[in-house]
C-alpha cells in the first residue's frame, strides 16, 4: 500500500517537472531563510547572558541628530552614569564605559599576540558585570 502510494507520487512528480522544481526551490529557500533567522535570533539573545544579574541590566544609548539622519552610539558621557544613579530612584547602580575611539594595541604573552581595543571604565564596572577574572582581584583594581 505505502509502496504504491510512493510510486504514484514519484510518477506525478516526474510528469510535472517544472512545477516540482519550483515547489522544491521555494521550499528550500523558505527553510533556509527560517533557519538563518533562527540562528540570528539565537545569537542575539545569547549575548552577555552569563552575567549574574543579566535580567536586571540595561544599556543607555545616545542618539545624535546629524544632517544625514540619526546616529545612535552605544556609549554615553561619563557624568551621565553618576547622574542616572542619583536622579533615578529605580536605578540601583550604574557604570560608565567609554570607547577609546579606535585606539587599540597588541597584547602579547609569550608567542601569542592579540589585538585589543581600549575601553575606559569606572569603579562600579565589576559591581555591575560579572566578568570572570583570569588573574587578580576586581575589588583592588581601582
Amino acid at each position: 500500500m505505502f509502496r504504491t502510494t510512493l510510486k504514484i507520487a514519484w510518477r506525478n512528480l516526474r510528469k510535472d517537472r517544472l512545477f516540482t522544481f519550483l515547489n522544491l526551490a521555494g521550499l528550500t529557500t523558505g527553510l533556509a531563510a527560517v533557519l538563518f533567522i533562527f540562528l540570528w535570533v539565537k545569537d542575539e539573545r545569547s549575548i552577555d547572558r552569563f552575567h549574574a544579574n543579566d535580567e536586571r541590566l540595561y544599556q543607555a544609548l545616545a542618539s545624535i541628530r546629524l544632517a544625514n539622519g540619526v546616529f545612535t552610539q552605544d556609549y554615553t558621557p561619563g557624568p551621565l552614569a553618576a547622574a542616572i544613579a542619583t536622579d533615578l530612584p529605580e536605578v540601583e547602580i550604574s557604570t560608565a564605559v567609554l570607547n577609546a575611539w579606535g585606539r587599540g594595541g597588541v597584547i602579547s604573552v609569550d608567542d601569542k599576540q592579540i589585538k585589543a581595543a581600549h575601553y575606559y571604565i569606572d569603579s562600579n564596572f565589576f559591581n555591575v558585570f560579572s566578568y570572570p577574572m583570569v588573574a587578580g582581584d576586581s575589588r583592588r583594581l581601582f
